[in-house]
């Protein structure tokens, strides 16, 4: 995560209640600072962060959990998370007991996922700065539990779409619609099919107060619900588990009625604050990652502020392969796909948009190296095989530390661009790093060089390409075939199906034409890297 957080594992669990995870021993201390989340691969282990909150979604026995735990308690991460049948095995209670670092259980019928999202928007909000009365993000979570304490029952405040933004800590008192729900972080579509073909949605955001909603069945409590609205935008609703009544207005007393009348101003305004806090977040990570691509000395804060570690490490560029249609819609696609993937796999892992690229900055270890880096890509990539076009991946040298970045960024730009540039269909590779690409890295430094200063087709090679356009002698094509065959005119006539004594007689002729002295490697060298490059920049324009 970006920036200090003050969120905790208690903040946490007492947002979240007992619906998602709960403590294994309420002895720990649950005051271990939360600064971000990381997910525990058994065939995979990678580095763990001081203040990361550990999934162990790939744990499958208690002497793995157990293993996980002390190693995590060693390495001043904030807790880990299991799955709660593997809480309750011997080895874990006494690891537990031994490191005293707060476990935490997945109840079942949770994911990972739906986890992992819930705490990275606290985490966000927490980074924000601003924990006072709605405040955005996490507090959404206390806003409904005052709401419920109002309205005197378990409450959930959605969007448009029926997702969960947040819930009140009692869902126990709920009904098992609703404890579905919750644990879906969406309300299940046979009854937002109901609801909606009832006209209930358009009764409720089409009226100011709060609108009863009669049981839709069997053991499916009534409902009170409200909009939420601001600035004449409907962002969602508030809906709390009601008592029946056969009173239109439902159940709640007038200064109930008020108040969550009240509430709802406050849970949209919250909402609202949250879309800035969170974009400005967004922004704010942005002009970090940018901040470290560019390297030197700054680059040094940028990772300290960010809580990146300044150690070796490579920057990845990804691009977008097929340009046709909307080329920012493309770009927009794959950073989305990508922090969606590095999100699950490598927390660690900033990105941010620079143009028409996605570029990924990611710590490497000194045992693997670069090797990291090239698995992230290829993984990835194999993940987008799906999509209409799968992505470009130009991967830089590994940098010594944060400061010299600005050499991988390079490397990787380069790298992207040979990639980018080849016509070759179907592609042969999708990814490369530097290293496998140096010589065409090093004829695009070359070409960019003498075509900035117009020195690509002048000299000799001029002549000749001046005489074949005003009398198709073929000399150039000539000269390439004798190049690229070493000297070989054997091969080289063969290679243009013409007789051997004529293809010397293009050679004499193209010699006094150019004043060519063919014997001399410097000029053959030079021949041979201008209609290369010539070639290279016909192809990259076409």
């Amino acid at each position: 995560m970006f920036g200090e957080t003050s969120t905790t594992i208690e903040q946490l669990l007492d947002s979240l209640g007992f619906t998602l995870i709960r403590a294994v021993d309420d002895a720990v201390d649950l005051r271990a600072p939360v600064a971000t989340i990381g997910i525990h691969d058994p065939l995979e282990p990678l580095p763990v962060a001081a203040g990361e909150l550990i999934f162990g979604a790939g744990v499958t026995d208690d002497e793995s959990a157990s293993t996980l735990i002390k190693n995590a308690a060693a390495a001043g991460a904030a807790g880990v998370v299991l799955r709660d049948q593997l809480t309750t095995g011997s080895a874990v209670r006494e690891a537990v007991r031994s490191t005293r670092l707060p476990v935490l259980d997945l109840v079942r019928g949770a994911s990972w996922l739906q986890l992992a999202s819930m705490i990275e928007s606290q985490l966000t909000a927490a980074g924000a700065g601003d924990r006072g009365f709605g405040a955005a993000g996490a507090d959404l979570f206390e806003l409904a539990n005052t709401i419920a304490a109002l309205v005197g029952g378990p409450v959930t405040i959605e969007d448009l779409s029926s997702r969960i933004l947040a819930y009140s800590s009692d869902q126990q008192e709920a009904d098992l619609a609703r404890q579905q729900t919750v644990l879906g972080q969406q309300v299940p579509a046979g009854y937002s099919e109901r609801l909606s073909q009832d006209g209930v949605f358009s009764r409720i955001y089409g009226t100011d107060g709060p609108v009863y909603v009669a049981s839709l069945g069997p053991e499916v409590l009534p409902r009170v619900a409200i909009r939420l609205a601001a600035g004449g935008e409907i962002l969602g609703s508030i809906w709390a588990v009601a008592a029946e009544t056969d009173a239109e207005d439902g159940p709640l007393t007038e200064q109930q009625r008020l108040g969550l009348v009240e509430a709802a101003g406050v849970v949209a305004l919250s909402i609202m604050r949250n879309r800035m806090s969170t974009e400005s977040a967004r922004r704010q990570r942005a002009e970090e990652v940018i901040t470290l691509l560019e390297g030197g000395p700054q680059a040094v804060q940028a990772a300290r502020r960010a809580g990146f570690p300044d150690g070796p490490a490579c920057v990845l560029a990804f691009g977008v392969d097929d340009q046709s249609g909307d080329a920012q819609r493309g770009v927009d696609r794959l950073a989305g796909s990508l922090q969606m993937y590095l999100a699950a796999a490598h927390p660690s892992v900033r990105t941010a948009v620079l143009g028409d690229v996605v570029y990924a900055v990611q710590p490497l270890s000194e045992d693997r190296g670069l090797q990291a880096a090239v698995q992230l890509a290829e993984d990835f990539v194999r993940r987008s095989a799906t999509f209409a076009s799968s992505p470009l991946v130009g991967i830089g040298r590994s940098a010594e530390d944060v400061e010299t970045l600005a050499c991988s960024r390079r490397d990787a730009d380069a790298t992207l661009r040979v990639l980018a540039e080849d016509r070759q269909r179907p592609r042969t590779r999708r990814l490369a790093t530097a290293d496998q690409v140096q010589a065409a890295i090093l004829l695009i430094k070359v070409r960019d060089h003498l075509t900035e200063s117009d020195d690509l087709d002048t000299g000799p090679l001029a002549a000749l390409l001046a005489y074949d356009a005003a009398h198709d002698a073929g000399l150039v094509e000539t000269l390439r075939a004798w190049l690229e065959s070493f000297g070989d005119v054997n091969g080289a006539s063969a290679e243009l199906h013409i007789h051997k004594n004529t293809f010397r007689y293009r050679l004499r002729r193209l010699s006094e034409i150019a004043d060519l002295d063919l014997a001399d490697p410097d000029t053959r060298l030079g021949l041979m890297l201008q209609l290369r490059l010539v070639g290279d920049a016909a192809t990259a324009t076409g």
